[in-house]
């Protein structure tokens, strides 16, 4: 028999996020992508709440600087709908969802923003879909948003040409990237 596993809050999030991130660079299922960026997501919302933090910018208290006021909560819960469907059918067992996959993105990046905060630690599979993130996206980002010592120091140099690589490739050139730099 195995020895149990005393895991923390936060151990469970990191465990969940990294094997969700793990699983989008190797292009697997979406859905299972999402319900376990999800589960770790809903987990730092509550440490985050419990510790008084900043909310995450898909909770309606966040969306209240940047929509209609009123409309924070309809559309917080558009990011939680796919979540909620994934994992509840007791008021609509029989319901379909048209689910975008590349939301994925941005609730792994968020995450993994979020677990950065909270606990001053960024894995070699969060930095990965951090870089992933401001490679793809680039029209988002200020020109100072990567300066953070942590970039500078594990991931630029390993950056520079990884835009054109496929998911697969990019995840195991930056994982590489990250052991050389230990």
């Amino acid at each position: 028999m195995n020895p149990k596993l005393k895991l923390s809050k936060l151990d469970c999030a990191r465990r969940q996020l990294e094997l969700a991130i793990e699983l989008f660079f190797m292009e697997r299922d979406p859905v299972s992508i999402h319900t376990l960026a999800g589960a770790a997501r809903q987990l730092l919302v509550d440490i985050n709440k419990h510790r008084g933090g900043k909310p995450l910018m898909t909770e309606s208290e966040a969306l209240k600087e940047m929509v209609i006021p009123g409309k924070e909560v309809e559309l917080a819960r558009l990011f939680r709908k796919p979540e909620n469907f994934f994992k509840h059918a007791k008021k609509d067992p029989e319901a379909t969802i048209d689910f975008s996959p590349e939301l994925n993105e941005i609730v792994l990046w968020e995450t993994s923003a979020k677990y950065r905060e909270l606990t001053s630690e960024t894995t070699p599979a969060m930095g990965a879909i951090n870089i992933w993130f401001a490679i793809k996206h680039p029209d988002i980002f200020t020109e100072g948003a990567f300066q953070q010592e942590e970039f500078k120091k594990r991931f630029r140099n390993a950056a520079s040409g990884l835009g054109s690589l496929s998911k697969i490739q990019f995840y195991k050139e930056i994982l590489s990237a990250a052991l050389l730099h230990k």
